[in-house]
């Protein structure tokens, strides 16, 4: 399966899900969240705020990003996380699957 990425902020944020997927989807599917740092917490809930009315469609927490990616893989949802240029070209590596697209685009 494929891995679909978009940019969500400028600050290397991605979006990354089993299929591309519109921004009011993110209401309807779940969340699969893994550990990230208080600041990078700070910064996906203000974009998640500026974009929505809701709060997002919570699914699963996972310790570890190769989990949280296997999860997205297998069609259980989508996550949100901060990848440099490297490990986006490895993400389907990481997570078993036989690739990803990136697409999007600042403020995406």
């Amino acid at each position: 399966m494929e891995l679909h990425t978009k940019r969500i902020l400028t600050e290397q944020a991605y979006l990354v899900s089993s299929r591309p997927l519109s921004m009011a989807e993110l209401l309807t599917v779940c969340r699969v969240d893994c550990f990230m740092s208080e600041a990078s917490k700070k910064l996906l809930d203000r974009w998640w705020k500026d974009n929505f009315q809701e709060i997002p469609k919570s699914g699963v927490h996972v310790g570890f990003v190769d989990m949280a990616l296997h999860m997205v893989c297998q069609g259980l949802g989508y996550m949100v996380g901060f990848f440099s240029e490297k490990e986006l070209d490895q993400l389907g590596e990481i997570s078993d699957c036989a690739g990803f697209h990136c697409h999007g685009g600042k403020g995406v």
